[in-house]
C-alpha cells in the first residue's frame, strides 16, 4: 500500500460524503523496497487500526477545529522549550488566518479585533522567547499545532463557515491561551525553562581572531520583569468575569449581621438612659 494514498485522501474533499473516512492499515507497507511491519502485538490485534481523513467541503473548518481541541487536550502535559515555540507560531498562524474567515458572522469587526490581538500577542512571543531552553517535556502539542495551522492554510474566505464554528475555534482559543499562559508560568517556577543571557565577557581562551560572547542559561524568572512573561500576564491572561451580585443579597447580608450582633450601641444608651 502507498503511503501517498493518506494524502490523496487528506487532501481529498468532496460534497455529499461523510465528515471522517475510516481507511485500515495493512499489516505489513512497501516504501520503494523497504518494508515495514505494521502488525500489531499479540494482544493487540483484536483491536481495528484505522485512519480517521476529513473529506466533507461544508466541514472544512472542522479539521482545524480537531486539530485545535487535540492540541487543548496534550496540553495537559507540559511540552519542551522548542515545541513551545512551535505552538506559539502555529497559534500565530492560525489566528492570521482565521480573521479572513470571520467576514460572515454578524459581529466581525469584534471578532476581527479580537483574533488580530491574539495574533500579535504570539507574535511577540516568539520573539521574545529566542533564547528560551528547555529539554523537560514533550512535543506532542507541536504536532498538534502544526497540523492545525497547516489545515487553516489550506482554506478559502470564500468556504461555507457557520457561526457555531466560529463560537466554537473563539472558544477554543480562549482555553488554549489559559493553558499556554499557565504552562509558561509553571516552567518559570519549577525552572524547567532557561533563558539564555549574554556575559559582558569574551573567552580568551580559545584561539581564532573573532571572539565569541560567553553566554549562560539562568531560570525563567530570575531576570526582573522577563519580557517573555510579563506578555503572558498581560496579553494571553484573559481577564476573569466579574460575578454579578444582586441588590438583595447586599441588604439580606446586612440583616443578617444586625441580628447576631444585635442593637447597635447607640439604641443601647438611649434605653439606659430611660431607665
Amino acid at each position: 500500500m502507498d503511503l501517498r494514498l493518506f494524502r490523496r485522501l487528506d487532501r481529498r474533499r468532496q460534497p455529499g460524503q461523510g465528515r471522517l473516512l475510516r481507511v485500515g492499515l495493512p499489516d505489513r507497507l512497501d516504501l520503494g523496497g523497504l518494508q515495514l511491519d505494521l502488525a500489531a502485538p499479540q494482544e493487540f490485534q483484536a483491536q481495528q487500526r484505522v485512519v480517521d481523513v476529513v473529506l466533507d467541503q461544508g466541514l472544512a473548518l472542522e479539521g482545524v477545529l480537531q486539530a485545535q481541541n487535540n492540541l487543548l487536550v496534550h496540553l495537559r502535559h507540559q511540552p519542551d522549550a522548542y515545541s513551545l515555540r512551535l505552538i506559539f507560531d502555529s497559534q500565530r498562524i492560525v489566528s492570521r488566518d482565521a480573521v479572513e474567515l470571520c467576514n460572515q458572522s454578524p459581529s466581525r469587526e469584534q471578532i476581527a479585533a479580537k483574533w488580530d490581538h491574539r495574533h500579535e500577542t504570539y507574535r511577540q512571543l516568539i520573539d521574545q522567547s529566542r533564547n528560551l531552553r528547555g529539554l523537560v517535556g514533550n512535543g506532542l502539542a507541536a504536532a498538534d499545532g502544526a497540523i492545525a495551522a497547516a489545515r487553516m492554510n489550506n482554506l478559502s474566505p470564500t468556504d461555507d463557515i457557520r457561526g457555531n464554528q466560529l463560537r466554537h475555534l473563539d472558544a477554543l482559543f480562549t482555553h488554549i491561551d489559559r493553558r499556554i499562559a499557565a504552562i509558561t508560568r509553571a516552567g518559570a517556577s519549577d525552572r524547567s525553562y532557561l533563558l539564555r543571557v549574554t556575559i559582558p565577557r569574551i573567552d580568551l581562551s580559545s584561539g581564532g581572531a573573532v571572539k565569541e560572547q560567553r553566554a549562560r542559561h539562568v531560570p525563567l524568572d530570575v531576570p526582573t520583569k522577563a519580557r517573555l512573561l510579563v506578555t503572558v500576564d498581560r496579553r494571553l491572561r484573559a481577564p476573569e468575569p466579574r460575578r454579578p451580585v444582586s441588590p438583595s443579597s447586599a441588604t439580606e447580608r446586612a440583616a443578617f449581621v444586625r441580628s447576631v450582633t444585635g442593637p447597635t450601641q447607640e439604641g443601647s444608651i438611649h434605653h439606659e438612659r430611660s431607665l
